[in-house]
């Protein structure tokens, strides 16, 4: 999907015993890519994500999120911003890239790269990465480098990638990170 403002906009979703799931998106946005506005048991599971805006933004209240083997890329901003504390945070296994001089994340606080963000929060993002996921262009959110290759991890509900292909792919037994496997 490519927009001009925001990518996809969630809000005031979920029950505490019905989750939503986004899964095996393409956005790019000339705004934020994802925005979640007062999300409760949401899980956001392989999406890869660029755009001039924040890439990945929680707005509001949120509580129960699970965000798993996403690619949050952004051209001017911060790739993941959450002014507030999420209850009942999973955040792993994760490729934060911003192009441009700045904050990598805002998440309560700012944090300069991937590396202060793992001391300030050291029980989120333990295996998440940070690069540039080498994306075929602008346009085209597949990727061709290796950063995303076989680094994410296996979610039982997540049993095909963007173009239906079976993730994981032969003979790897390990997941590709993003909307592509």
């Amino acid at each position: 999907v490519t927009v001009e403002g925001t990518g996809i906009l969630v809000a005031n979703s979920g029950t505490s015993t019905q989750a939503n799931t986004l899964t095996n998106n393409m956005i790019i946005a000339a705004g934020e890519g994802f925005d979640f506005n007062s999300c409760n048991n949401f899980n956001v599971y392989h999406n890869s994500v660029s755009g001039n805006g924040i890439a990945c933004y929680f707005s509001g209240s949120s509580n129960l999120v699970d965000v798993r083997n996403n690619i949050f890329s952004s051209n001017q901003n911060l790739a993941f911003s959450s002014l507030n504390a999420i209850t009942g945070l999973t955040l792993n296994y994760n490729i934060y890239n911003r192009q441009n001089t700045g904050n990598l994340v805002n998440y309560v606080v700012n944090y300069a790269d991937l590396t202060a963000w793992k001391t300030g929060q050291p029980t989120l993002n333990v295996n998440s990465l940070q690069g540039n996921p080498n994306f075929v262009s602008s346009s085209d959110l597949h990727v061709y480098g290796q950063l995303a290759n076989d680094v994410g991890v296996n979610i039982s509900t997540v049993i095909s990638e963007f173009d239906g292909e079976t993730r994981s792919m032969a003979p790897s037994t390990t997941v590709d990170v993003g909307a592509d496997e």
